[in-house]
């Protein structure tokens, strides 16, 4: 991809971020959005159901296994507590790592280009996590 190619899709990246920061947080803003709409929001895509299907699936493996300690309940709840910390440190220092040039080297890697790029166009999201709408 050309560095022209890339200036472009950072640009149209950077507008689509600007246009849904303001769509949140500006003017336009008409309501804000409730828990129940967020959770059905939240339940549309993919992701949640198979996390979901996987969590099923181990806690009916560990019933069928038996022999519950104290640390069989505290191991989620500290997963599930630190979860969108991790999401969150992934999405700032990953995802949205900014090109960066030491010398005459640009360090650019390649999930923060395709990150870019699904910014810049939601509906092309062939680096996505899950198959589905995004």
């Amino acid at each position: 991809m050309t560095s022209e190619a890339n200036a472009d899709i950072d640009a149209r990246a950077r507008e689509r971020l600007r246009s849904d920061e303001a769509a949140m947080t500006g003017s336009r803003r008409k309501s804000s959005l409730p828990l129940s709409g967020a959770w059905r929001e939240f339940w549309r895509h993919p992701s949640p159901w198979f996390i979901g299907t996987t969590l099923v699936g181990a806690l009916v493996a560990r019933l069928v296994v038996g022999d519950w300690r104290l640390t069989d309940a505290i191991v989620p709840v500290i997963m599930v507590a630190s979860f969108p910390f991790a999401e969150w440190i992934i999405h700032v220092f990953v995802l949205h790592w900014k090109p960066r040039r030491i010398g005459t080297v640009t360090i650019d890697s390649l999930v923060a280009r395709k990150h870019r790029e699904h910014h810049a166009d939601r509906a092309t999201c062939r680096w996505c996590s899950s198959p589905g709408p995004h």
